[in-house]
């Protein structure tokens, strides 16, 4: 049976997990940053961050999350998640320890938001499953690709 575990992630988690990326994390950053900034943008998430947290399988970091403050022109808080390969294999686990999460953070800090590539089905499908409220696609990231927000409020702790 795997052991689940959570703890502040180290420098060599935050590396661990930023070269074992998911397939359709890595597309996130490359629509927004550009390819090949992985390390960078997750070392600069987790810095600029003022909630964050790995989750480990089986002592192997396989996730790291936070939440950060808004942008200036923005009131809401971003949450964000980068997941390994191996979070496939655990998809149940995962789900229920994000839907805690999300509750949990919504409940302390408010509504939450991000965004994701508007062609990434797989992630918006996670999304949608969440509770996330998902707008229609605009422009921006580096290559200004469409993207959709996803918004979390207090309707996510309602659901059962």
């Amino acid at each position: 049976m795997a052991e689940y575990k959570f703890a502040r992630p180290t420098d060599k988690d935050i590396e661990y997990v930023a070269a074992h990326l998911r397939q359709d994390n890595r597309q996130e950053l490359a629509a927004l940053y550009g390819i090949g900034h992985e390390l960078d943008v997750l070392k600069r998430s987790v810095r600029y961050s003022e909630l964050i947290g790995c989750f480990y399988i089986n002592g192997v970091p396989a996730a790291i999350y936070g939440v950060r403050s808004p942008a200036a022109i923005c009131s809401v808080k971003c949450v964000w998640l980068l997941m390994t390969d191996e979070t496939l294999k655990h998809r149940l686990v995962v789900g229920r320890y994000t839907k805690r999460f999300l509750r949990a953070i919504v409940a302390a800090y408010g509504p939450m938001s991000n965004k994701v590539d508007a062609g990434n089905a797989e992630i918006l499908r996670w999304l949608r499953w969440l509770g996330a409220e998902i707008s229609e696609p605009v422009q921006c990231g580096i290559y200004n690709l469409p993207h959709r927000e996803f918004y979390f409020d207090e309707r996510i702790l309602k659901e059962g």
